[in-house]
């Protein structure tokens, strides 16, 4: 272990909150990116997660490079102060911004995904 590990520092110091709220952050990261891999592959309702049952079709959309472009778009967008990414009138459905656009985009084929992408930067755009 280097010195820089916060459980060789002196506890309490700032270096060692500071090297310790790194250590966490990059923890929370790790699991932030684990529970998208879930999210695109189970229905979570409360604490259970259960498999989603995709089409050959979907499961060909969300396998592709072009899924993965349109999440961190997409991902850019919600994380954005610029835009409005939350909807409050969808009833019933409390799926986030990034996989309830993945899921349309994965049902609908045919859809130019780009020109998609840059209709939904159009319309949740903040007017100031």
């Amino acid at each position: 272990m280097s010195q820089d590990h916060p459980s060789l520092q002196q506890p309490g110091s700032a270096d060692h909150r500071s090297a310790r709220l790194t250590e966490l952050d990059t923890e929370y990261q790790a699991v932030e990116a684990q529970l998208d891999v879930v999210r695109s592959t189970h229905e979570i309702d409360g604490s259970t997660a259960k498999p989603i049952t995709r089409t050959p079709a979907q499961k060909k959309f969300y396998g592709s490079d072009q899924c993965q472009l349109a999440r961190e778009s997409l991902q850019r967008l919600a994380d954005d102060d610029n835009y409005t990414t939350t909807a409050g009138y969808l009833h019933g459905s409390d799926q986030p911004f990034v996989e309830r656009h993945l899921d349309y985009l994965s049902t609908h084929p045919g859809v130019n995904v780009e020109g998609y992408l840059s209709n939904l930067r159009l319309m949740t755009r903040v007017r100031r």
